[in-house]
Order: structure tokens, then C-alpha cells, then sequence
């Protein structure tokens, strides 16, 4: 299994396994909203509606999917499905929640 970095909010690196992006990813849950992260798209907050081992979808509630075409740009309130293994998912816990 290969081991790659990134670097996270603060300016940290960290190395990560392929088996614990998967684990990461398992833990995405419906209904939840998450920061995504992704590689081609950048970044946007997303209302998760759907979520499986390989996709995600949900609605945009803060930010801007860019695209290559700009007819595949998705702004806030638009649905969206990424593939999982292009993002990072930061959960957003609400103030209500803590």
C-alpha cells in the first residue's frame, strides 16, 4: 500500500495509508455537512444526501465546484457528486452541536 502527504489547515504535514483515507472515508454520513477538499474541483461545503464506498452527492451550501467546461461549474444550492478518492472531507460541526 503507498503512502502519500498532505498538508492540512495549519500548514502541518501528515502521512497517510491508503487504508486510512478508506477509513476516513467510511465515516462520511448522510445528512452530515462537510468541507470537501477536492483535487480538481476545489473547495466547497457540502449537505451530504448520498454516500458510498466510491461517490458522495449532496447539495452545495457554501462555496464553488470549479470545472474545466464552465458549463460543469456548480455554485451554492446546486447538487453535486464527487468521487471519494479526489477529496478530503473535513466535517462541520455546528456551534448548536458542541
Amino acid at each position: 500500500m503507498g503512502n502519500w502527504t498532505q498538508m492540512d489547515e495549519g500548514g502541518n504535514v501528515t502521512m497517510s495509508t491508503k487504508k486510512q483515507e478508506e477509513e476516513i472515508m467510511n465515516q462520511i454520513e448522510t445528512g452530515k455537512t462537510y468541507t470537501v477538499s477536492h483535487s480538481r474541483k476545489g473547495r466547497f461545503d457540502i449537505l451530504v444526501a448520498d454516500t458510498n464506498d466510491e461517490w458522495t452527492s449532496g447539495k452545495i451550501v457554501k462555496g464553488t465546484a470549479d470545472a474545466l467546461c464552465h458549463g460543469n461549474i456548480k455554485e451554492t444550492g446546486e447538487s453535486i457528486t464527487v468521487r471519494n478518492s479526489f477529496c478530503h472531507f473535513k466535517e462541520i460541526i455546528s456551534a448548536t452541536k458542541k
